[in-house]
């Protein structure tokens, strides 16, 4: 898996050239390139931050669409020798703007939050979302760290940050900056 997030690899240069560089940036250290990797192994991509990449350019949807196609083609070309998967990730109003570029396979997802509140309408008909989700998350996260959680400590569990560690990605950000203490969560 490599994680990407978008405001830091440029979207209009080729995809696999732009992730060498930003893992080289990063100053992660791997046995063989990711050229070699796109190429001969199972890969899942995430590129997160798709808010930033829309305004980063002047016509987010038009420059998206293309972006899309060519990340759609680079992806088509290699899994001919092995499988690999992008998941682009943001915020659901921005995700809503440009949701026709998506109306092709591979098919769009929403990944619901783990909290969802009163007024929210989704097809739930086991009744899964009623819970906080975010409680589960976290035992299973202390567990699989050996953090030992018996779910969202006590310093997070607020209002002002309950659209942050409800949505998945951004609570998994939340978890690595409050595990690694580098961010006060006071």
């Amino acid at each position: 898996m490599l994680y990407v997030p978008l405001h830091l690899i440029d979207a209009t240069k080729d995809l696999t050239e732009e992730l060498e560089r930003f893992v080289k940036d990063e100053g992660c250290s791997a046995s063989e390139s990711v050229r070699l990797r796109i190429s001969r192994t199972n890969l899942l991509i995430i590129f997160d931050g798709l808010d930033e990449l829309a305004s980063q350019v002047k016509q987010p949807q038009r420059q998206q669409g293309l972006l899309f196609e060519r990340w759609n083609r680079t992806v088509e070309k290699r899994n001919f020798k092995s499988e690999l998967r992008v998941l682009i990730s943001g915020r659901e109003l921005v995700v809503q703007d440009i949701e026709s570029e998506f109306r092709r396979p591979p098919p769009n997802l929403t990944l619901l939050p783990y909290l969802v509140r009163d007024g929210e309408e989704y097809y739930d008909p086991g009744k899964l979302l009623k819970d906080d989700l975010r409680q589960q998350w976290w035992k299973n996260y202390g567990d699989l760290t050996g953090r030992g959680y018996k779910g969202l400590p006590s310093e997070l569990d607020r209002g002002d940050l309950d659209e942050i560690t409800a949505q998945p990605l951004l609570n998994y950000l939340v978890a690595l900056s409050f595990t690694r203490d580098k961010t006060r969560f006071h």
